[in-house]
């Protein structure tokens, strides 16, 4: 899954009620540090119990990130992405062109 994370520009997550962490820690086996590489755009929507991304005490690094929207997680805290540049959020002009472009065309995966 890792080398997933290298190519990954855009990620969305959507209404899954009872996720709390986007990545979940395999067998006890936490990781210090996690890098999207790529990852220039992350989208959360709808998610009621999410708190955090991975794990608070680790490290969460995506060097290009430029956007981050987050709707209706009233308990997430957003991480510190590790760039220089400041990440534009909620930038509701760029939200709308994403969804236009993904909607129609997204795979949607079920949380259980």
């Amino acid at each position: 899954m890792s080398q997933g994370f290298s190519k990954l520009e855009e990620l969305w997550v959507e209404d899954c009620s009872d996720l709390d962490e986007i990545i979940q820690k395999n067998g006890g086996i936490t990781l210090d540090k996690i890098t999207f590489p790529r990852l220039k755009t992350l989208a959360l929507q709808n998610l009621a119990h999410l708190v955090n991304f991975y794990d608070a005490n680790s490290s969460l690094e995506c060097p290009f990130m430029e956007h981050l929207h987050v709707r209706d997680c009233p308990n997430f805290v957003a991480p510190n992405f590790h760039r220089s540049k400041q990440v534009h959020l909620n930038d509701e002009r760029h939200y709308n062109l994403l969804k236009k472009r993904y909607v129609p065309i997204m795979v949607f995966l079920t949380c259980e």
